[in-house]
């Protein structure tokens, strides 16, 4: 749990809104959010540290936990230094890769299908919110299907995927989300492609799959190394992401703003990333 549920007894909801930049508060409402973000803290320890002993985490606590707080944070505040040509070196070609996924998959007469089908449930839908808020109903027409001509199949959309997958492929449902909705996420794609044996449809799953791993990257990475500060230092930029530790129930040290661990170690993708970096 986070220092806001631990403290919550004590405190109660004093952390409405996460501050993004102190510099967009208030000095004596930052002033206060300090106060009682370290009032917290100490709440939180004098309570929990007698369970840590009791527990026996003592030593893991000061002889690895501290240690490494210390290496982090000093990680942290000074960065990781990337070149920032690289970065766009390595964006250009994860968008090539990401466009030739999106031309396989638009040529599949499957997807050209399901594209027609997309095409009529718009156009029913702008017929039937037109005459939803309209005055007078009955004067509303449908408008020509020519108009969504260019509304197309979207690899993005869970709802397009589950028509795709299991309605025109005709693929067997073999996962559920958590709301017992048909799965369409990579895991679900990487088994789906071993219960079909039409050539076209392995080929149209892996083309999906393709694209969904370099869409990721060209939409949580990138953008995140694109932003990485300059301090006059010609083309290297520095990346200030986040290590979490204890952040994870194994306990193993996680990363956030970007996560880098969601890259697939020894993928084609870990190894452009990795160029990024000086």
């Amino acid at each position: 749990l986070g220092l806001k549920s631990l403290a919550h007894e004590f405190a109660g909801n004093w952390a409405v809104e996460e501050i993004k930049d102190i510099r967009k508060s208030p000095l004596d409402k930052l002033l206060q959010y300090n106060l009682v973000d370290g009032l917290s803290t100490n709440f939180v320890r004098e309570k929990y540290y007698p369970v840590m002993v009791n527990d026996q985490q003592e030593d893991l606590y000061k002889g690895l936990m501290l240690d490494s707080l210390q290496l982090i944070i000093q990680i942290e505040l000074t960065g990781m230094p990337m070149s920032a040509s690289k970065v766009q070196e390595v964006k250009a070609k994860i968008t090539a890769i990401a466009d030739g996924h999106l031309e396989v998959i638009h040529g599949s007469a499957v997807i050209k299908m399901l594209s027609l089908l997309v095409q009529e449930s718009a156009w029913k839908k702008d017929y039937e919110d037109r005459k939803a808020k309209a005055k007078n109903p009955g004067k509303i027409l449908p408008k020509k299907i020519e108009a969504f001509a260019d509304v197309e199949f979207n690899p993005n959309s869970g709802p397009q995927l589950q028509r795709l997958l299991y309605e025109l492929m005709g693929l067997p449902i073999i996962d559920l989300t958590e709301t017992k909705q048909p799965a369409t996420g990579a895991d679900t794609l990487e088994k789906l492609i071993n219960h079909t044996q039409e050539p076209a449809y392995k080929e149209l799953i892996s083309a999906l799959i393709g694209y969904g791993k370099a869409s990721k990257i060209l939409t949580t990475f990138i953008p995140a190394f694109e932003r990485s500060i300059e301090k006059g230092t010609g083309d290297i930029v520095w990346l200030h992401g986040s290590f979490n530790l204890g952040g994870t129930v194994s306990g193993r040290l996680s990363s956030s703003d970007p996560n880098l661990q969601n890259i697939p170690a020894g993928s084609d993708y870990a190894k452009l990333i990795k160029e990024c970096f000086v």
